[in-house]
C-alpha cells in the first residue's frame, strides 16, 4: 500500500503544482492587462502626467506631458530627472518628493511658450507615510487665464461706461439744484434735457448688457417662425424716425413693391432689434446734411437688409474692431455722440444666430454700409427662384 500511496501523494502534488501555475499565469495575463488599459488609460488623458521614484528617476510620462514639456518626448525611461529641462516642474517635483510633512498637493502656474499650465504635484506615499515617489499633473488653463483677464477688462469697461453718464448726470442736476448759476428756466431745461440723454444711455447700456449676457450664456430663446422681413423692417425705420427727424436726416426704406417677397426664418423680436440698431447706428454717426437708406431685397437664398449711410465713414482698422464688446472708434468726429459699444457687437451675435451673415463697407468721410444676409425658409428657398 505504501507504494500506491507515495503515487497518489505525487499526482496529487503534480495537480497542485499544475494548478498553481495556471492560476500564476491567469494572474500575470489579469496583471499585464490591468497594466495595459492603465497605461491607455493614463496616454489617453488631456492632462500631463509625470511620475519618479525615490531615486529621481522618471519612471512614467504620458503623451500630453511628452507634448507639453520641453526635451520630456527623448527621454528613454527611467531617466534622471535632472535631465528633464524644465526646472519649474523639477523644482516642484523635488520638493514634494522631499517636503516631509508638507502639503499632500502643492499648486504652480507654469508659463510654456504661449501656453499656461496649472501644474499640481503630490508624493506617492506608502501605508506608513513614507514618500516613494512623486506625481506631476499639468493642465492647461490658457482659456481659463483669457477669461480671467477678459472678465477684468470687461467689469473695468462697464464701470467706465456708467461712471461716464452717471457723473454727467449728478453735474447737470446738482447745478440746478444749487442755484449757483442763477434762475435761468431756458438752461434748466437744457440740462435737464442733456440729464435725460446719459440717463438713456444708461438704460440702453443695462438692456444691450442684459441681452448680450443672455446670447452668451445661452439663456437667449429664439422664437423661429417665417417672417416678413419688409415689415419689421419697416417698424424698424418708424422706431428711429424721430431721432432722424430731429438731425434732419431723411430715412428711405426701398422695397420692391412688384415681387411676392420671400420669408426668412428668424425670431421676430430679435431682428427687430437687430435692425434697429443698425438704422439707430447710422443715425447717430451721419451729421450735417446726410442721408440713410435701407434697402430690402433676394439675394438667392437670402433675404439682405443693407443699411446705408453719408455719415463719418470708419478706417479699415476701425472696420476690424467694430464688432467688438465695447468698441467705439475714437477721433474728433465720435467726441461727442453717445454710445455703449455694445449695439454692433449684440446685432453680429443675434444675426450668428439666426446662421445668417453681418458685413460692413466703410470709407472715412463717405459713409457706411451694413448688410444683414438671413437664409430663406426652407419652403421658400424650394418654391422661389
Amino acid at each position: 500500500m505504501l507504494p500506491l500511496r507515495n503515487g497518489l501523494e505525487r499526482r496529487s502534488l503534480v495537480l497542485e503544482a499544475r494548478r498553481l501555475r495556471e492560476e500564476r499565469a491567469a494572474h500575470l495575463l489579469e496583471l499585464a492587462f490591468e497594466k495595459s488599459r492603465l497605461g491607455t488609460i493614463i496616454n489617453c488623458m488631456l492632462d500631463g502626467v509625470l511620475v519618479i521614484n525615490r531615486d529621481r528617476q522618471i519612471v512614467l510620462s504620458n503623451a500630453a506631458a511628452a507634448q507639453t514639456l520641453p526635451g520630456c518626448a527623448d527621454l528613454a525611461l527611467p531617466a534622471p530627472l535632472a535631465q528633464m529641462e524644465c526646472p519649474e516642474v523639477q523644482g516642484a517635483l523635488e520638493g514634494i518628493l522631499s517636503g516631509g510633512t508638507g502639503p499632500l498637493v502643492a499648486s504652480t502656474e507654469l508659463a510654456v511658450g504661449d501656453e499656461t499650465y496649472l501644474v499640481n504635484t503630490s508624493p506617492v506615499q506608502e501605508e506608513g507615510g513614507e514618500a516613494v515617489g512623486a506625481v506631476a499633473v499639468l493642465r492647461n488653463i490658457t482659456a481659463l487665464k483669457a477669461l480671467e483677464t477678459a472678465k477684468s477688462m470687461f467689469v473695468s469697461m462697464v464701470a467706465h461706461e456708467v461712471k461716464r453718464p452717471l457723473g454727467a448726470v449728478e453735474g447737470y442736476l446738482d447745478l440746478i439744484l444749487s442755484g449757483i448759476a442763477g434762475e435761468d428756466a431756458e438752461r434748466d431745461r437744457g440740462l435737464m434735457q442733456r440729464a435725460l440723454l446719459r440717463a438713456r444711455t444708461l438704460r440702453i447700456l443695462v438692456s444691450e448688457l442684459m441681452a448680450l449676457t443672455a446670447v452668451e450664456t445661452g439663456n437667449f430663446v429664439l422664437k423661429r417662425a417665417p417672417l416678413d422681413v419688409r415689415e419689421v423692417v419697416a417698424e424698424a425705420v418708424e422706431v428711429c424716425r424721430e431721432r432722424a427727424e430731429e438731425k434732419h436726416l431723411p430715412l428711405v426704406l426701398r422695397t420692391d413693391e412688384s415681387v411676392t417677397f420671400p420669408n426668412a426664418f428668424a425670431d421676430r423680436g430679435a431682428m427687430l432689434t437687430a435692425f434697429t440698431n443698425l438704422i439707430d447706428n447710422a443715425v447717430k454717426y451721419t451729421v450735417g446734411e446726410g442721408r440713410i437708406e435701407i434697402e430690402v431685397a433676394r439675394a438667392g437664398r437670402y433675404v439682405t437688409v443693407a443699411v446705408r449711410d453719408t455719415g463719418i465713414g470708419m478706417t479699415e482698422d476701425e472696420q476690424a474692431c467694430v464688432f467688438n464688446e465695447f468698441y467705439r472708434a475714437n477721433n474728433r468726429h465720435t467726441l461727442s455722440i453717445p454710445g455703449t459699444g455694445l449695439g454692433l457687437s449684440l446685432t453680429k451675435k443675434l444675426v450668428d444666430l439666426h446662421h445668417g451673415h453681418l458685413e460692413v463697407e466703410s470709407t472715412p468721410g463717405v459713409g457706411s454700409t451694413f448688410t444683414v444676409r438671413l437664409p430663406l425658409s426652407e419652403q421658400e428657398a424650394v418654391t422661389r427662384p
